[in-house]
């Protein structure tokens, strides 16, 4: 029996039923009007489903009522039953069933008309049918474990408690799950309880059922990008944006089952709400804004992608109304727009409020966003205002200038109104800044590379990297000869962009008093769409005339989304999913503004009947793009989707044995032979517990041939291997077997009050798979305490680690090999030696990690060995016995070799153990007898480098090395910085921590808790010495 049985097609239905039921009810009476079609209609349909119930789930939690199975019911049947009486009342459920004639259904003229259905329906189920291949209870990711252990809450407690004790304790007295966007929540265990019929919670389970979120985010996210460049360019635009969303890279990892994040949620909510936006302001439509309004609703109450919206929104409708105004010009049709927008912004934010703080906390929303979105609706309805009032020109540009001087005045001049601006626009564009030490130490806080390939495809391809230089057939000719042509544009367009880039810099840094420095970005198509976009929406909102004018120009929303997000994602590796997102939408303008150029060109020249042809062209060249950005510079979307039909070991370990079985056999045939992949086809209890069922290697070999696992010998062959695993590897995305037994011992072995130290890194972890409390989490809501472990891991005494466990009132410690490194030292000891440095004020967020010299003393010794010994690398141990050896040099910092010698490396030695080994002796230090004194530590190999080896040097406390007396000693004395000394190093390499207890240890020793031997704790009385010490 598996550990998890699981029916995905089940889920599925339950997913699609929960909001369609209530969505094409609700929906239907709200779109009859409109003249969307039956697709469009019904995608709209499951939004406003899949978001409504889940928000009733909100409201009734504010007023006192816990989540359960039949509170989803009810809601359900109360917004059906809603929906069908507002349906009937106005008729919008009168179906007739067309007249069939089936000669129509196969005409030209009815291919034309379905074609953009058609395609988008493919757009969408690729999305989502891409995303959902690596749905798996232990995904290997970080923060996913964060915003799900809420929903657990939810479900094991009919509610996010307000106070959780999770983490962060004492500093932060009350933590909660409550903050986290709601929406995504009630989403996920209102799917949990229907799946379930109401049943037990269980962590795995939890975790699979909401990995469907992430790959329906991406499908109404393909969907809302379809809307938008649907109303404004047309639907063969709206169809290319919903095919370039679905094949982005980013987003088919950022979006995946498994990334359960709030992103993929928000970038649903942005997209759907500038479509329906899109939508309304073409048809000058209400209840399309309105139903604007709800998609930024969710926004809010879903995702933490409110400001990437807002910002865009409130800017857009300052500037349309300021058209508006210049021309004296009537909007109140657009603000009516623009008030049903933003209404869902204020609407959300109060619900936020009250949800986790109680209605007084609403006024908290007079804030941020909310603000700015007040503001610009007052200025919108003032330019109303001033409009009816048929000012003269010269009246109007005097109040235009007034404008200008008093913006200005606000900006320049000291002031709560210009500061709190300015704030606003630093914090959005601050993403792009180092603002602590902390963030100089996460991965995805670095700096952005030149290369966004991997990010955006085809998108940003770099040309010059693709040509093959020895190509001489005609294929290769051509490929060289249009990889060429690309890079003219590519290599001018850059010029451009970089210098724009830089000049960016030196504008915000000035201006917001932030230091942000864009690196150089190499030549590709990456500028050559942004630019060509903008200036195409530009012009194209500038050239506008008569009645064209005046309909609201969704080109500057877009532009006022895409050039901010984009300059943030070039800046920040965290955010390069914005520069994937801004390349969608670039890529989609510059082909549609190019088309729109031509077409004018052929009017200019009294041709328009040459129109039909560029359409037919764009057609082809819309077809190349998608296919392009499928397939170039990588296949990866045809990979994952090669292997999409296979069923893995974990979705049915029974039905595989067979499979397993004869592969076991046909690679013990060969030669090779794999206990585990034998086990899963022989064994029926492999599966048994979670590690097994789950086991990545069992997952990749049930998806593939023996060709593909021992192909042959032709480039053919290796090429078609490859892309096999590569595929089937994307699906078995997991934790290491090792972290998941060692959460499962917390989970059985400590009590629920207990508290763990570890690393902030692992942290949800505990939380969720280990369902006890930590002491530091992902979120990094107390810096103090970050910087206060790191410094008792790297620096600190045991009195001190001591003395900090027992103020966080936490009795266990974890060290792991991911910290300090396992076959050579390094990991994430970095980011911890510099944070502990910066916690001891020894460096500032101001200077590289790795660049002071308090770090450079926490680091392990390194040592460099000349390969071959020479006269001038010679050196003498003893010349009593003469002995000789090579000269060893200690690396300083930055791998550089001290000018002289600190060891002579040479001869043998027995340890007390019997094994023999190569010592060093210290260059210099002599015994009584003359001779090199012995220096007691391990050289382990890291590498060579030219004409020198590398040698990492173990100092251990183990009584091994000969003491000249008889006897033998340990070699820690001989150490020479202070990493061998520190906690880290003592807990995980000599599992010797003075006051604790080694209580656990992973098969492979990469995770060790210990447990704190006298323990107080931090009790009513309790006085911490650290913070004492501070105060006297």
């Amino acid at each position: 029996m598996a550990a998890l049985e699981f029916n995905a097609f089940y889920h599925t239905l339950v997913v699609l039923l929960s909001a369609l039921v209530p969505g094409v009810a609700l929906g239907w009476p709200l779109l009859k009007k409109t003249d969307l079609s039956f697709l469009e209609k019904l995608a709209l349909s499951f939004f406003i489903g899949m978001v409504a119930s889940p928000t009733m789930l909100i409201f009734e939690n504010i007023i006192g009522l816990k989540f359960s199975l039949f509170l989803v019911f009810v809601n359900t049947f109360l917004l059906t039953a809603a929906g069908v009486f507002l349906g009937i009342r106005n008729g919008a459920f009168g179906f007739k069933m067309p007249p069939v004639d089936l000669d129509a259904m196969v005409s030209f003229e009815f291919a034309k008309k379905h074609a953009a259905s058609f395609f988008l329906l493919i757009a969408i189920l690729l999305s989502f049918w891409l995303r959902i291949q690596t749905y798996s209870p232990i995904y290997s990711e970080l923060d996913p474990y964060f915003y799900i252990y809420g929903t657990g809450q939810i479900i094991r407690f009919g509610e996010a408690p307000p106070n959780d004790d999770t983490a962060w304790w004492p500093e932060l007295k009350e933590t909660s799950h409550r903050s986290f966007p709601p929406l995504k929540m009630y989403i996920e265990a209102q799917w949990y309880a229907l799946y379930t019929s109401g049943g037990e919670y269980d962590n795995y389970l939890l975790f699979v059922t909401s990995s469907w979120l992430q790959p329906l985010s991406a499908a109404l996210a393909a969907f809302g990008a379809y809307l938008l460049f649907a109303s404004y360019y047309g639907k063969r635009y709206g169809v290319l944006a919903a095919y370039l969303i679905a094949f982005l890279p980013i987003l088919i990892f950022k979006m995946s089952a498994g990334v359960n994040e709030a992103a993929p949620f928000g970038i649903a909510t942005v997209f759907m709400t500038l479509g329906i936006f899109a939508y309304a302001v073409k048809k000058s439509s209400l209840d399309m804004g309105a139903l604007s309004g709800v998609a930024l609703f969710a926004c809010v109450l879903g995702s933490n992608f409110q400001p990437l919206i807002a910002i865009p929104a409130v800017g857009f409708v300052v500037l349309q109304s300021v058209d508006y105004f210049v021309r004296q010009k009537k909007h109140g049709q657009f603000m009516a727009l623009s008030l049903s927008l933003l209404a869902g912004l204020v609407f959300g934010n109060v619900i936020y409020r009250v949800y986790t703080g109680g209605f007084t906390n609403v006024l908290g929303i007079f804030s941020g966003t909310v603000v700015l979105a007040i503001g610009a609706l007052a200025f919108g309805f003032g330019a109303e205002y001033f409009s009816e009032m048929k000012l003269n020109q010269k009246k109007r540009m005097m109040l235009i200038v007034a404008g200008i001087v008093a913006s200005l005045l606000l900006l320049f001049i000291p002031n709560p109104l210009g500061q709190f601006a300015k704030d606003q626009v630093s914090s959005y564009l601050g993403f792009a800044a180092f603002n602590r030490p902390l963030e100089r130490t996460i991965a995805e806080q670095n700096l952005a590379g030149s290369n966004f390939e991997g990010e955006a495809g085809f998108l940003a391809l770099i040309p010059s990297a693709h040509m093959a230089p020895d190509a001489k057939d005609i294929p290769g000719i051509v490929w060289n000869s249009t990889y060429q042509l690309l890079d003219l544009p590519a290599g001018l367009f850059s010029l451009f962009g970089n210098a724009a880039l830089k000049l960016s810099d030196i504008l915000f840094n000035i201006f917001l008093q932030i230091d942000i420095s864009s690196g150089t970005k190499d030549n590709s198509l990456l500028f050559v769409f942004l630019i060509v976009a903008t200036v195409g929406m530009l012009l194209g909102h500038f050239l506008r005339k008569s009645e064209a004018r005046d309909v609201p120009s969704i080109a500057i929303f877009v532009l006022l989304l895409i050039l901010p997000i984009s300059y943030i994602g070039l800046n920040k590796i965290k955010f390069t999913l914005f520069v994937g997102l801004a390349l969608a939408v670039a890529a989609v303008a510059t082909f549609a503004e190019i088309e729109r150029f031509l077409l004018w060109i052929a009017v200019k020249l009294k041709r328009a009947e040459s129109g039909a042809y560029v359409r037919y062209a764009f057609v082809g060249l819309i077809a190349l793009l998608v296919l392009a950005q499928a397939t170039i510079p990588s296949t990866y979307t045809l990979m994952i989707l090669s292997k999409s039909f296979e069923t893995r070991y974990q979705d049915n370990p029974q039905a595989l044995m067979p499979k397993l079985a004869k592969t076991c056999e046909d690679l013990r045939a060969v030669g090779y032979y794999d206990q585990e992949i034998c086990d899963a086809g022989y064994n029926a209890s492999f599966a048994d517990n979670i590690n097994s069922q789950f086991n990545s290697k069992v997952c990749l070999v049930s998806q593939l041939s023996m060709k593909e696992l021992i192909p042959g010998s032709s480039a053919a062959e290796q090429q078609a291997s490859a892309e096999g695993k590569a595929g089937a590897s994307f699906r078995c995305n997991r934790l290491a077997d090792y972290w998941i037994d060692s959460m499962e011992w917390i989970n059985k072995n400590l009590e629920p009050t207990d508290r763990v130290t570890s690393w902030w890194d692992y942290g949800h972890w505990i939380n969720y798979f280990g369902d006890r409390k930590t002491v530091l989490r992902n979120e990094h809501a107390s810096k103090g305490m970050i910087g206060r472990v790191a410094h008792d891991y790297i620096d600190g005494t045991t009195q001190d680690m001591v003395d900090s466990m027992n103020y966080f009132d936490s009795r266990y410690v974890l060290f792991d090999v991911e910290l300090i490194g396992g076959g050579a030292f390094g990991g994430k000891y970095g980011a911890l030696n510099y944070l502990s440095c910066a916690h001891d004020n020894k460096t500032s967020e101001r200077e590289s990690p790795g660049t002071s010299d308090c770090e450079f003393e926490h680091l392990w010794e390194t040592v460099a060995i000349p390969k071959v010994q020479t006269a001038a690398t010679s050196c003498v141990i003893s010349e009593s016995q003469q002995r000789t050896g090579v000269a060893a040099f200690r690396m300083t910092r930055g791998m550089v070799p001290e000018s002289s010698p600190s060891y002579c490396v040479g001869g043998e030695l027995t340890l007390a153990n019997g094994d023999t080994i190569t010592p060093m002796y210290k260059m210099g230090k002599l015994d009584e007898n003359g001779d090199l004194i012995l220096n007691r530590g391990f050289l382990r190999n890291i590498g060579e480098r030219g004409d020198a080896s590398f040698f990492e040097v173990l100092y251990t406390g183990d009584q091994l090395w000969p003491d000249g007396k008889g006897g033998f000693t340990g070699g820690l004395e001989d150490a020479t910085t202070k990493f061998y000394t520190s906690n880290l190093y003592r807990g995980f390499y000599l599992k010797n921590l003075p006051g604790f207890e080694l209580v656990y240890e992973s098969k492979g020793g990469e995770v060790k808790i210990y447990r704190m031997i006298s323990f107080t704790g931090n009790k009513e009385g309790y006085v911490d010495p650290v913070s004492a010490a501070k105060t006297q």
